[in-house]
């Protein structure tokens, strides 16, 4: 009380509140003035009766609002309920599950240099440094030893050492969810739920699809909050879905996204080219020769399912997840056929309002037609 006291005798300070106070004082006179010469506009105009007071509320919701904020006053009871919702979790312990990262100082230098390279190399990690560092997840009292580096391009995937993005990788046989290959990272790198949802959607229509949840992620102690675990592509993930073990392959993206001037890469590389060199060899041409029209797509690629996959890129207005980049080419070989495997939906990268990818069907030139956006280059 007696600091309180003190600090408000000094000149300084009342000098900076009272300037405080007229500004406050006069912007909200400003406001004050503002609103009655609308309402005074609106009502000596004759707007009010060809505008009624509701239908023009309506009209700057639809036009100014909803198009450039997002907010939509039909929505105002959902806000609250969201509202309500976030102010009482705010005083509960998360539901989720709890996962230890513990992972040594040697490991934290030389994930500290990752970052380093990230920033030096506009967030790419060249395959020369992408070295797997040891660490230790510790789940319900078992601990499992694994390999760890940090992953992602975007600078919310490292740049902040609480929000970091972690490639991990079990050692030996042991299986975490099931899983020997999976990322840690802040559900805002894939826009929350909706990549959630988006698994889901692949999962009820009968297509390949990985595993992801939400748990509570500590480092070495340290409550780093909710992070999504993100399944990588390995047998596992095949198999469990009922299917035979075949190669999937990537767009290796640091080499270029703009087909065809792309290259692929294998997953498991070294089992593929040690176990099964010729088929990897005949699937590596296949797709090559694929960039050259030189085969028929449809001899190679399971159109059904690859048709399923765009109608939920249209379902979802999630056109990332229809870049070669954000989708893997899982090899059946019951089929002999590519099927999708969906990866990184990230709905809401981009305005697609007034596009489907029927419309890449149409005859007319695309760049005057097609409303694609950043997509038509892909």
């Amino acid at each position: 009380m007696i600091l309180k006291k003190n600090l408000r005798k000094l000149p300084i300070l009342e000098k900076v509140l009272n300037i405080f106070k007229k500004f406050i004082y006069i912007v909200g006179l400003f406001c004050f003035s503002l609103t009655v010469v609308i309402l005074f506009y609106y009502y000596s105009s004759g707007l009010q009766k060809k505008f009624p007071p509701v239908a023009f509320i309506m009209q700057v919701n639809d036009k100014i609002l909803n198009k450039y904020i997002g907010f939509d006053i039909r929505n105002t009871g959902e806000y609250l309920k969201i509202i309500n919702i976030n102010l009482f979790k705010n005083f509960q312990a998360s539901d989720l599950e709890k996962v230890y990262l513990e992972i040594n100082q040697k490991s934290i230098l030389g994930l500290e240099l990752q970052r380093k390279i990230k920033s030096e190399n506009g967030g790419e990690l060249p395959d020369i440094n992408k070295s797997m560092l040891g660490a230790k997840v510790n789940y319900q009292g078992e601990k499992y030893d694994v390999k760890i580096r940090i992953k992602g391009v975007r600078q919310m995937h490292w740049v902040n050492k609480n929000q970091t993005s972690y490639k991990i990788d079990i050692r030996g046989n042991k299986r975490l969810w099931g899983m020997e290959e999976f990322s840690f990272q802040k559900p805002i790198t894939k826009n929350y739920t909706y990549e959630y949802l988006f698994h889901k959607l692949l999962g009820h229509v009968g297509l390949a699809k990985i595993k992801y949840f939400f748990i509570n992620l500590y480092l070495n102690d340290q409550d780093l909050g909710v992070y999504a675990v993100e399944e990588s592509f390995s047998k596992e993930l095949i198999e469990r879905q009922g299917r035979r073990n075949g190669p999937i392959f990537s767009l290796k993206d640091e080499l270029g996204e703009y087909f065809p001037n792309i290259a692929y890469e294998v997953y498991s590389k070294n089992f593929w080219i040690s176990q099964h060199p010729k088929l990897t060899s005949d699937l590596f041409s296949i797709l090559n020769n694929i960039k050259n029209e030189i085969f028929h797509i449809n001899d190679y690629f399971d159109i059904d399912k690859w048709a399923k996959y765009f109608a939920i890129m249209d379902l979802t207005g999630a056109y990332h997840g229809s870049l070669l980049k954000s989708v893997k080419l899982y090899y059946n070989p019951t089929t002999a056929l590519f099927e999708p495997i969906g990866y990184d939906l990230h709905q809401g990268a981009g305005i697609f309002g007034n596009f489907i990818v029927m419309d890449f069907l149409q005859e007319e030139p695309r760049e005057s037609k097609i409303a694609c956006s950043w997509i038509c280059g892909h």
